[in-house]
């Protein structure tokens, strides 16, 4: 699944989701706003010894989240027209918006790992010399 699908099935959630829009149309848009900040902090080029701008993606994921077991423990997905497809849709959707939240999450923490360019790489730091055994042959 490419991530321009992922983000796309986010925004379907605005598209034809009516429905449930009057419940988190607040959460809906703060989490796409935050994705969307995401992917430009992420892709902006980085200044060696310069540390990425903090994100606010994680926690508006978990209000989100929040919002959908509140709905869900209030019977309002299950109260929803034609139950079974648009119960379908929207928990496919809502993996889909994990997945990307959890996906920019990794790039994030790799890109944070790896040193920039000009910076000297990390210190391997051994305990002991190892090294490899001989195989005898015959």
């Amino acid at each position: 699944m490419s991530l321009t699908a992922l983000f796309d099935a986010g925004l379907d959630l605005t598209r034809y989701q009516v429905w449930f829009l009057d419940h988190m149309q607040q959460q809906i848009e703060s989490l796409l706003a935050a994705i969307s900040d995401e992917f430009n902090i992420l892709s902006a080029p980085l200044c060696p010894g310069k540390k990425l701008s903090s994100s606010r993606m994680s926690e508006a994921f978990a209000v989100f989240e929040e919002k959908v077991h509140e709905m869900r423990d209030e019977g309002i997905l299950s109260a929803a027209p034609l139950k079974i497809k648009t119960a379908m849709d929207f928990a496919g959707q809502f993996a889909a918006l994990r997945l990307l939240c959890d996906e920019l999450n990794n790039i994030r923490g790799a890109l944070q790992g790896l040193p920039r360019f000009g910076q000297p790489y990390p210190t391997l730091n051994r305990t002991g010399t190892s090294y490899p055994r001989s195989i005898g042959f015959g």
